[in-house]
């Protein structure tokens, strides 16, 4: 079974570098959320990694794992460090005080305020409520959770995840670029996700990597790194625009031999989807795309393996019919 990897920084969507880093069981996790609250968790997670399939299926740790998809609750995480941000902040303060006095047209009386403790401390005190007042005005009481939150969820595919995302996909206008939806979307197999991303990959063939460029497809496949990216990646390998990995000085290599080479990386990380294609990065283009037939063959036993793997969570999609 796939593990997936969350490095919060950058998504690693293999067991390629679990190895090195802090493994953390679902015990280990229920028990940092009975003592911290949900996004504290979260936090201290960051560079932990942990079975999804495992948390899929423990009734007790789900209803934890949900709230880091409740605004209400992310709003409350925030608007606490807010607080203790203020509070440690003498020049935000001072601000606040000036704020109010200005309202008050009292703004001479802030040197007397700042030279005595009393009454400092009671402006500090008001200040600090004020402030406080006017931040949960502004986001009225919700915050937006942060991304990773939702790249997680997109992983673990509870059916209410599920719902939730693409209601918010919907109220956001169900853009497909610098969206934070989207790619969760279609990762979890939504029909209408995938039929709109299905159109970008058609475009992409059509203008030899054009529109989208390189480097946004090949993010988003590979940090999809399911059964439907890996087909997405067979329909591209026509696509031999030069791909510039690096930086100025870099010369690049055609795209679809990137795409090759990010495959054959797989496979060997499955004893049963062999190729005889030698996995070399300084593999000449042409040597690699004439074992073509047998690169995609080995694709297709791969996106049957990631199937079966996904079948336990898609099953339970509201979208879902048995092929």
């Amino acid at each position: 079974m796939k593990k997936i990897l969350i490095i919060f920084s950058v998504l690693v969507s293999s067991t390629i570098y679990a190895q090195s880093q802090e493994i953390i069981s679902n015990d280990s996790l229920l028990k940092l959320f009975q003592v911290m609250k949900p996004f504290e968790v979260f936090e201290k997670i960051r560079f932990s990694w942990f079975d999804f399939k495992s948390c899929y299926i423990d009734s007790l740790l789900k209803p934890y794992l949900m709230k880091w998809l409740d605004r209400k609750e992310y709003f409350n995480y925030v608007l606490e460090q807010e607080k203790k941000t203020i509070s440690n902040r003498p020049d935000w303060i001072k601000d606040e005080i000036i704020y109010m006095l200005n309202k008050q047209n009292r703004r001479e009386a802030l040197d007397s305020i700042l030279n005595d403790s009393v009454l400092y401390s009671q402006y500090r005190d008001s200040a600090i409520s004020v402030y406080i007042s006017r931040y949960f005005e502004s986001y009225k009481g919700e915050h937006k959770v942060p991304d990773r939150a939702i790249m997680i969820h997109s992983y673990l595919a509870y059916p209410e995840s599920y719902a939730i995302i693409k209601q918010w996909w919907v109220e956001s206008g169900k853009p497909t670029e610098r969206n934070e939806y989207f790619i969760p979307l279609v990762r979890m197999g939504d029909p209408e996700a995938q039929e709109l991303y299905d159109n970008r990959i058609k475009q992409f063939v059509k203008t030899n990597g054009e529109i989208p460029d390189l480097s946004t497809v090949y993010g988003e496949l590979t940090e999809l790194n399911n059964s439907y990216s890996i087909m997405k990646m067979i329909e591209i390998l026509s696509v031999d625009k030069n791909y510039i990995r690096l930086s100025e000085g870099d010369p690049g290599i055609p795209f679809n031999c990137e795409i090759v080479m990010y495959l054959l990386g797989i496979f060997t990380y499955y004893f049963d989807i062999a190729t005889t294609v030698p996995v070399k990065q300084d593999m000449p283009c042409k040597k690699n795309l004439k074992h073509l037939p047998e690169i995609k063959a080995a694709a297709k036993k791969l996106i049957e393996k990631y199937k079966a793997e996904e079948y336990y969570w898609m099953k339970n999609m509201p979208f879902y019919k048995k092929e």
